[in-house]
C-alpha cells in the first residue's frame, strides 16, 4: 500500500514533480466525466517518465468502468493498482483483481454507504488477498471525489480502529492540503493520505510547492513504519 498519493495527475510535469517531492504513489483518473481525466496517450506519457525516474506506484482510478476497459489500460499503462470509485459491487471488485492481477483499492464516501458496510466488505475472504487498501473519501451529490470537500475525520477513526483485527490499510482523502493533513493523520490515524484538488491551482493542474509541503508534512506525521509496496 502506498502511503502518500499524489491524485489526479495529468501532465508529466506535475507527476515528476511528486516524484522528487517523495510522494510514493500517483493517481491517474481514467473517469471520462471527470476534469482531471486523461487518456490513454498522456497516461503512457507519464508512465514512462516516472518508471525511468523511480519506483513510484502508478494507481488507476475508475468510475463503473467495465472490467474490459480497466483491463485494457492495466496493461497498456503498466498500472500498479486498481482505485475503484463508483457504485462497483463487491464481486466485480474480485472479478477485476483477477482479470489484471494487481491489487484492488476500493474507496467508500461514509456518507453513502455507511462505515458497517467497510467493515463488512473488509471483513470478506477475499479482501485479505485482493485488497491493498480501502479510501475514506467525501463526497457530493451525482460526484465521486475530487470535490475538495473534508471528510469527516471522527467517523474516519472510528472505522479505523473498527478495522485493526483486519490489518487493512485506510487512506484518507477528501479536502486534505498542506496546512490541514498533519492534524488530519493524528486524529484519524490513517496508514496513509491521498489529495488532489488540495495541491492545485485548477483541476488537474498542480502547484509544486503545494505538493513540496504536503508530501513533508504527510511523511512527518504518517507511522515510519508504514509500507509503501503493494
Amino acid at each position: 500500500m502506498f502511503r502518500i498519493k499524489i491524485c489526479g495527475v495529468t501532465q508529466v510535469n506535475d507527476a515528476m514533480d511528486a516524484v522528487n517531492a517523495g510522494a510514493d504513489a500517483l493517481g491517474l483518473n481514467f473517469y471520462k466525466q471527470s476534469s482531471r481525466f486523461i487518456d490513454t496517450s498522456t497516461a503512457r506519457s507519464i508512465a514512462q517518465a516516472v518508471r525511468q525516474a523511480s519506483a513510484v506506484k502508478l494507481v488507476g482510478v475508475f468510475v463503473n468502468a467495465t472490467d474490459d476497459y480497466i483491463a485494457e489500460l492495466v496493461r497498456e499503462c503498466e498500472l500498479d493498482a486498481v482505485q475503484l470509485h463508483g457504485d462497483e459491487s463487491d464481486s466485480f471488485a474480485w472479478q477485476v483483481a483477477d482479470r489484471t492481477g494487481v491489487p484492488i483499492i476500493r474507496a467508500f464516501a461514509l456518507q453513502k454507504v455507511g462505515a458497517e458496510s467497510v467493515v463488512e466488505f473488509c471483513s470478506l475472504p477475499e479482501a485479505k488477498k485482493r485488497l491493498a487498501g480501502v479510501l475514506i473519501d467525501s463526497a457530493l451529490p451525482g460526484q465521486f471525489g475530487g470535490t475538495g470537500v473534508t471528510a469527516d475525520w471522527g467517523r474516519v477513526a472510528d472505522l479505523i480502529k473498527q478495522l485493526e483485527s483486519s490489518e487493512i490499510p485506510v487512506i484518507l482523502a477528501g479536502g486534505l492540503n498542506p496546512e490541514n493533513v498533519g492534524v488530519a493523520i493524528k486524529t484519524t490515524g490513517a496508514a496513509g493520505v491521498d489529495v488532489a484538488s488540495g495541491v492545485e491551482s485548477a483541476p488537474g493542474v498542480k502547484l509544486t510547492d503545494a505538493i513540496v509541503r504536503f508530501v513533508s508534512t504527510a511523511r512527518d506525521h504518517l507511522p515510519i513504519d508504514g509500507s509503501d509496496s503493494f
